[in-house]
């Protein structure tokens, strides 16, 4: 059985690894920075 600090802390993680698997995308936005910068500044190649 827990005591209340534990299920304190418990809970901190829960909470602590929801945000770290709801922002894990973020790693991806400075690639897309980059790609959207060079479409803006060398346009797009149409075929």
């Amino acid at each position: 059985k827990l005591s209340g600090l534990d299920k304190g802390i418990y809970a901190i993680s829960v909470v602590l690894n929801t945000i770290a698997e709801n922002t894990a995308y973020c790693k991806y936005l400075k690639e897309l920075t980059q790609a959207i910068n060079a479409m803006i500044r060398d346009g797009l190649k149409m075929k």
